[in-house]
């Protein structure tokens, strides 16, 4: 497989993990939010924000956008601050591509995915109600879309370019290339000069001068092997400037630029990626974007600089939240990135950017949510690579942890035991194998280094006691007895098999301050052993195997001799200290994530899943019911979940869709 389809093949997954996982940007400012919480269900609330991947721009209003995001199609009159759903008639559907009608744009385009559908909609009431034009095989993986300003559309799919003259009602290949890799992912033309057209696939670049109706190969080095590109533009300003770009990382992919409409190339080696776009009002001004950020050059691609001011960390080596999906231009100039962090907006030819709110879109990954448990009103947000803070429960949230931006966190925890204190393990900055133990204060907002770097690989950090510390790193238990200074090992676990015991949890019963258990996986070769947990009775001190075949466990509050667990759907309990177990009831949904008993009521317990939602029983686990008001029914996973102390039956969650959600349960 060539370095160029290893590449491709890797965006298309990347695309699809993010679409699973759905990521987006809160607010870079304190956010006002509902007051009130949805009765009996869950509702949204919290800062917004979200993903979005394909963009377009109205082309009589920088204002007006149309994009994809983790809930489908959303439509913005306010350039980005906030978001309505608008997608009627392609419910369901990925989009991968927009494009608006130049002479009628009132008219929009759009291809899309559900399953290994791929189908084609317009739209011709701006985007109120869309309309299936074109579905089918010969429409596989369509991920671009143009419209000419004669209404031509131009539809690019795997080995076959499509073209419809009268809006879609009927359409006509217009060039098939011979290889089966072949995805035609560049369609671009300048208004000043209306009928030529570009287009691009792995190994073809295209051009026609009447409209897409005959097509001439272009060849950027006449007699030798043609270059692998991934993305080509045209400048709006001067029709006869074209760029292309492949990823410089991939000896052999590198960018390319003509001043004679593709009739001579010059190779420029500074920069390789993936998207590009020309500035409208100035053709030596081009925006790229590789797996490392977004770039900017001033001198026609000669140079190229990473765009920082205003711009979250968008490289692979230093977020989750990485790359640049797409870029548009609106008609007064003003640029937008479609990012894996959200939406980002230049009104300056790209000094400067800025986040707009995203309101409505709600589909931000929280990843952590922690409530302080010294003041119930204060807890931490994380999302992407941002916190956020709320001192009303929830009311507002502001911007906190400036020091955690762009690190990768790996474990926070608020310390139990101390007001305002907060530890977080993260990646270190310079060798990625070791992790350094930070500290905050002040509930968060400054951090300091302490001690030697933590274990590697910790998954979690549990608080003894105010000096005392305990987190698992691979198939070890380490404690510490002198706030992370020092860490010797307490349990290293094996097992009688070809394979290794992995530590994933650590859980506190806070019925019994010296009780502690420790839940591990059995890895081994193509599968898995029953998991286990491990109980320490002696803060941590000495561990022995405590029960097998149980993924989650849930001590009760209110009786030290109960204990919850689960594995997959099967909810079990022991009320004496795990010499025995009995079945107590099976969950409808899927399996087991985590389980949380009620604090106020003892029969009453909560269940999160993979796939599921968020599942209640009433009498002790023996039946289960599904908490309504969740994204897709309540078929979601949940990343965070939580019970608000200070609102009995208040229950926080945040679904692996996005978005922080609650509701006040009876």
């Amino acid at each position: 497989m060539s370095g160029r389809i290893r590449l491709v093949v890797a965006v298309a997954v990347r695309f699809r993990s993010l679409v699973v996982a759905l990521a987006a940007v809160l607010t870079a400012l304190a956010t006002a939010v509902p007051a009130h919480a949805g009765k009996n269900r869950f509702t949204p609330f919290g800062p917004d924000g979200g993903v979005l991947y394909a963009l377009a721009v109205d082309p009589r209003d920088d204002e007006v956008l149309y994009a994809s995001s983790g809930r489908g199609l959303v439509k913005s009159l306010d350039g980005g601050e906030s978001w309505r759903l608008s997608a009627v008639g392609a419910e369901g559907y990925f989009i991968n591509a927009l494009a608006v009608d130049p002479s009628e744009p009132d008219r929009v385009y759009a291809v899309g995915t559900l399953g290994g559908d791929y189908s084609v909609f317009r739209s011709d009431d701006a985007g109120a109600h869309w309309q299936r034009v074109a579905r089918g095989d010969g429409f596989l993986s369509a991920e671009e879309v143009t419209v000419l300003p004669d209404g031509t559309v131009l539809v690019g799919s795997s080995q076959i370019l499509w073209r419809s003259t009268d809006h879609g009602a009927t359409w006509l290949p217009a060039f098939a290339t011979a290889g089966s890799a072949d995805q035609f992912h560049s369609l671009a033309w300048s208004p000043l000069a209306p009928r030529t057209v570009y287009a691009a696939t792995l190994f073809y670049r295209l051009k026609s001068e009447d409209a897409g109706a005959t097509w001439a190969r272009l060849q950027e080095v006449p007699g030798e092997f043609q270059p692998s590109i991934n993305a080509l533009a045209v400048a709006p300003g001067d029709p006869l400037r074209v760029y292309e770009t492949g990823d410089g990382a991939i000896p052999g992919l590198l960018t390319y630029r003509s001043r004679d409409g593709g009739a001579t190339w010059e190779r420029l080696l500074r920069f390789g990626g993936h998207r590009l776009l020309v500035d409208p009002r100035d053709p030596d001004i081009v925006y790229g974007a590789n797996l490392h950020g977004l770039f900017v050059s001033r001198d026609g691609g000669e140079t190229w600089h990473k765009a920082r001011r205003g711009v979250p960390p968008l490289d692979i080596d230093e977020t989750d939240w990485y790359d640049v999906f797409d870029f548009a231009a609106g008609p007064r100039g003003t640029i937008y990135a479609a990012t894996g962090q959200g939406l980002l907006r230049s009104d300056d030819a790209g000094y400067h950017w800025r986040r707009p709110a995203g309101r409505g879109l709600r589909s931000n990954p929280v990843t952590f949510l922690r409530l302080d448990p010294h003041d119930p009103e204060h807890w931490l947000v994380r999302s992407f690579d941002d916190f956020y803070a709320t001192e009303d429960g929830g009311r507002s949230f502001a911007p906190t942890a400036e020091a955690l931006r762009g690190r990768q966190l790996v474990i926070l925890e608020l310390d139990p035991f101390t007001p305002g204190r907060v530890l977080a393990i993260v990646w270190g900055r310079q060798e990625l194998a070791r992790f350094e133990l930070l500290e905050s204060r002040d509930g968060g907002a400054t951090w300091k280094r302490i001690g030697p770097p933590a274990p590697s690989e910790a998954v979690d950090l549990v608080f003894v006691s105010r000096r005392v510390l305990l987190t698992a790193a691979g198939g070890t238990i380490w404690r510490s007895t002198n706030d992370g200074g020092r860490w010797r090992p307490v349990l290293t676990a094996t097992c009688a098999c070809d394979g290794a015991v992995r530590f994933r949890h650590l859980v506190a019963d806070p019925a019994r301050p010296a009780t502690f258990y420790a839940l591990a996986d059995v890895v081994v070769p193509h599968g898995a052993d029953p998991p286990r947990i491990y109980r320490s009775l002696d803060a941590g001190r000495h561990w022995s195997l405590w029960a097998t075949g149980y993924r989650a466990l849930a001590p009760d509050p209110h009786d030290p001799r109960v204990v919850y667990v689960a594995q997959n759907r099967t909810i079990a309990r022991t009320r004496n200290g795990g010499r025995s177990f009995e079945t107590l009831g099976t969950l409808p949904g899927d399996a087991v994530r985590e389980l949380q008993v009620d604090e106020n009521r003892p029969d009453v317990l909560y269940a999160t899943t993979f796939a599921s939602g968020v599942w209640r029983s009433l009498d002790g686990g023996r039946t289960w019911e599904l908490l309504p008001g969740l994204p897709n029914g309540g078929l979601v996973g949940i990343q965070e979940f939580a019970q608000d102390r200070s609102r009995p039956g208040r229950l926080l969650a945040a679904p692996a869709s996005g978005g922080l959600w609650r509701g006040d349960f009876d």
